[in-house]
């Protein structure tokens, strides 16, 4: 697939990459991220629209990013209530 892709002018950078939603607050905020990446290296914005209509597909895996980091951050802080709790039971807070 990826020649096909090719054969059509496709390019795979090998640069990190950032897809953000289009949000008012998101537009504003990405101006000063992005002077901040060019005093270190390269920067390129670019806006993306779906060839089809609205990409439910693309939606899906925004969401489902935010959502693992939500789990993640569960986590953390279970184990840091954890961590609370064991330490009130043996009366050794510091």
């Amino acid at each position: 697939m990826w020649r096909k892709l090719k054969r059509l002018g496709g390019v795979y950078p090998k640069l990190p990459l950032c897809i953000l939603p289009e949000r008012p607050a998101v537009k504003d905020g990405v101006g000063s991220v992005v002077e901040e990446i060019k005093t270190h290296g390269v920067a390129l914005v670019l806006e993306a629209k779906p060839l089809r209509g609205k990409d439910a597909a693309l939606l899906e895996i925004l969401r489902a990013a935010k959502e693992r980091e939500y789990k993640e951050i569960l986590e953390e802080c279970q184990e840091f209530l954890e961590v609370i709790r064991s330490s009130i039971e043996k009366k050794s807070l510091t």
